[in-house]
């Protein structure tokens, strides 16, 4: 059945081929097929569930039940998530999204069916790509594509849905690396590389970090290594980064699927941090040792236990700064920004060769953000001390680099 499934899915790439390129088409079928995933393994649940509620010497049985009550009761969100089966509206359900392949506005349609799978299981925020409604693709071809993958089938039994579509997906990645060529490293290491890399790790318990982590193969091997040796999944935390977002969110789909806890940072490259950054004025280390215990939005304040020069002190927040922190999921724990200086590095560094910026550090943004602050004219000295935390004007001015050309401009 898994060489039919592979077969199959290679002809749908096939069919996207000719009109985007590998790095653009392989997202539009791989989010195909995990909704296609998610559904058949929420018809299954369903379909259990409707003989267990049908069924006198089942514990689940609803006695005198009419077809009303039993349809009422098969939308219970408690029975799928008792079993970590995703939740699946319906009108994303895959009945819905192949009875309108053939509407010209299936794209949207699609991209809405994937918000609403986002909004009901708060694990895939975020990860699923919407970019189906804006597809460069001819008149008709996004409904072929939701037929041809509709004869993909994954069973009823989740477990065994589980391995089928990770097992694909690794299949997937492969050949569409291959397909990009040099660009495919990007996201894909191949599997005997890393399976190499595990065995000489041999993660038995603790976390596995990976600074730039693609697709997440090193995770998935890692859990399988564990799982193999008699332990279970669950026995690591997966911690890892990764700067392309295109990437970063086929590593959290791959996750998420095979049932893996993971954190890959609140979004791709842990933008916020970096934003954060430049319009607070904090260094690094206090920005990742910043606890929501410390925050006041409403106060528009951040407290600072610790600081370089041992001083406690409270942050003001701009406008901007209260909106990426607002635009923060809170996760279980008190930590603000759940990333590791190592993986921050990591993705700086990258995005920096990516810019094509030479010579420029994290401590730079400190700079920036000060330099801004103090262009702008309307803070005193003593006002721009309080932003940064400097102690004396001589390391303040170390920070300030104004240009006299601006300074020239308002002088008159």
């Amino acid at each position: 059945m898994l060489d039919d499934i592979k077969k199959t899915l290679w002809a749908t790439a096939d069919k996207l081929r000719a009109n985007m390129d590998a790095a653009e088409y392989k997202h539009l079928v791989l989010g195909l097929i995990f909704v296609k995933y998610i559904s058949d393994t929420f018809a299954g649940r369903r379909a259990e569930l409707t003989a267990r509620l049908t069924n006198p010497g089942d514990d689940y049985y609803f006695e005198n039940a009419s077809t009303d009550d039993l349809a009422a009761e098969l939308e219970d969100r408690d029975y799928y998530k008792e079993v970590n089966a995703f939740w699946v509206p319906e009108p994303a359900r895959w009945e819905a999204l192949r009875g309108a392949a053939k509407q010209s506005d299936i794209g949207k349609r699609i991209d809405e069916a994937l918000t609403l799978i986002e909004t009901e299981n708060p694990k895939l925020k975020g990860i699923l790509d919407k970019r189906y409604a804006r597809a460069q693709l001819p008149d008709g071809k996004l409904g072929e594509l939701v037929d041809l993958v509709s004869t993909i089938g994954f069973g009823d039994n989740p477990s065994t849905a589980r391995d089928v579509l990770g097992q694909v997906y690794e299949y997937f990645l492969g050949m569409f690396a291959s397909a990009e060529g040099k660009r495919g490293g990007q996201f894909y290491t191949p599997a005997s590389i890393v399976k190499t890399l595990v065995a000489i790790l041999s993660p038995h318990s603790g976390k596995v970090y990976d600074p730039c982590c693609g697709s997440g193969g090193m995770f998935v091997q890692s859990e399988k290594f564990i799982e193999a040796h008699g332990g279970k999944i669950g026995d690591v935390s997966i911690y890892g980064q990764e700067a392309n977002p295109t990437t970063w969110r086929l590593a959290a789909m791959n996750l998420a699927i095979r049932g893996i806890d993971f954190n890959l940072g609140r979004e791709p490259g842990d933008k916020p941090a970096l934003l954060l950054s430049v319009e607070t004025a904090m260094r690094q280390g206090e920005l990742l040792a910043l606890n929501w215990d410390n925050v006041n939005l409403e106060k528009r304040i951040a407290f600072l236990k610790v600081t370089k020069n041992g001083d406690a002190r409270a942050v003001p927040l701009s406008g901007r700064a209260i909106e990426l922190l607002q635009s923060i999921p809170r996760a279980d724990g008190n930590r603000v920004l759940l990333v590791q200086k190592q993986g921050l590095h990591s993705v700086f560094k990258t995005a920096c060769k990516r810019a094509k910026i030479e010579d420029f550090t994290w401590h730079d943004l400190r700079h920036e953000s000060i330099s801004r602050y103090a262009e702008r004219g309307d803070f005193s000295i003593l006002e721009l001390a309080s932003i940064s935390g400097h102690k004396t004007l001589q390391m303040l001015k170390k920070y300030t680099h104004l240009q006299a050309e601006k300074l020239a401009a308002k002088m008159g």
